[in-house]
């Protein structure tokens, strides 16, 4: 299930929020040779697949001046091992900052030019980002399976943009 949506508060002013669900699981255990069962899946989760994915946000833009947007994410816990048996890692949220500036006609040289600073993980949140990245392996109840790559820390990088005068 995916539902996604936006509402303009004001000609300025906006909120955006989209959510996902998905509850896929197996229908069947993995066959072995000679009848045997290789992986006990049936029943189990889809591997790295989260229940649930939200995102909001509320964004400011008015088309001149100041500008800026106010963004989370939310990602469920998900499995990284086919048996569902001890490779699960936490869900986790990050919120993302935009602010930024414009400088109007009437602003001699800077006219045209846009300043922008981003802070990515605001809170500086600890969490996996990806799960998967060296494959997935049937189970790990000691949780030493190395296929897990951590988020981003806090970042804020800038950036200004100047359009050429044609």
């Amino acid at each position: 299930i995916e539902l996604a949506g936006q509402y303009r508060i004001t000609d300025a002013w906006s909120l955006y929020g989209s959510y996902a669900y998905n509850d896929s699981t197996y229908e069947d255990d993995v066959p072995g040779a000679g009848g045997t069962v290789a992986m006990h899946t049936k029943g189990k989760d889809v591997v790295f697949t989260p229940k649930s994915l939200l995102k909001a946000s509320l964004g400011y833009d008015n088309g001149a001046g100041f500008f800026g947007n106010l963004g989370v994410s939310y990602t469920s816990s998900r499995w990284y091992t086919f048996e569902n048996d001890g490779g699960k890692v936490d869900g986790f949220t990050v919120a993302d900052l935009t602010v930024g500036y414009r400088f109007q006609a009437e602003q001699g040289l800077l006219r045209g030019l846009e300043v922008q600073a981003n802070v990515t993980n605001l809170a500086d949140e600890d969490y996996i980002s990806t799960v998967g990245s060296g494959g997935a392996s049937k189970a790990d109840r000691g949780g030493t399976a190395m296929t897990l790559l951590p988020g981003a820390p806090r970042q804020g990088p800038g950036s200004s943009a100047k359009p050429i005068a044609t």
